[in-house]
């Protein structure tokens, strides 16, 4: 009992770090992708463009399958790296990668329809990104948060260095990210549909 309580200190007592330091790491990967679309273009990779901006011809059923799709294994990435006392770093490069898919995704955009990209980059890409970036912003806080506790409770060789509470807080959170995701995905395929549908009329 004396354990469990020492844990639930050490796990509330350092709190977790601002998220705009880890969007800062979304930001720096956007500068990254960015620069490999127009350097090597590596932006019709699917994996690394993570269907922010799908090809020509992609169904919108295709394109809601692809978001969700990409949310989950980011997803659970992030959650398996928060229970590895060495995950934090891992969980930083999520973030980069993330911010890669954005930063090719819209140099792309440019690159093949120059200035009338501004549109879809703005109103249909953009809205979609920052919804995605915030989200995996909040997953990897709290992967760093989960792993650096259990990187501290490893150095002082203490037993129960998780309680359960901290674990089951830990999950729900994951899955409410998850939640999310599903609903920022649907909401992208009817942004898209809607776009494609002005752009017909």
């Amino acid at each position: 009992m004396h354990m469990k309580h020492i844990s639930t200190i050490n796990i509330r007592k350092h709190g977790r770090t601002s998220i705009w330091i880890y969007l800062f790491f979304v930001v720096a990967g956007v500068a990254v992708g960015s620069w490999a679309a127009v350097r090597y273009d590596a932006a019709e990779l699917v994996y690394i463009n993570q269907c922010f901006l799908p090809s020509g011809g992609t169904q919108i059923p295709a394109l809601v399958l692809g978001d969700i799709a990409f949310a989950t294994v980011f997803c659970f990435a992030a959650f398996f790296f928060g229970l590895c006392a060495i995950g934090q770093p891992f969980g930083i490069a999520l973030l980069i990668y993330r911010g890669i898919g954005i930063g090719a995704a819209a140099a792309a955009a440019y690159l093949s329809m120059g200035a009338g990209a501004f549109v879809t980059v703005i109103f249909v890409l953009m809205p979609k990104a920052a919804a995605f970036a915030f989200l995996a912003a909040l997953a990897v806080r709290e992967t760093v948060s989960y792993s650096a506790t259990l990187f501290r409770c490893g150095l002082r060789k203490e037993e129960n260095y998780a309680e359960k509470y901290s674990f089951r807080l830990y999950c729900i959170r994951f899955i409410v990210v998850m939640l999310l995701s599903l609903i920022i995905s649907f909401a992208d395929g009817a942004v898209w549909f809607i776009y494609n549908s002005a752009e017909r009329g």
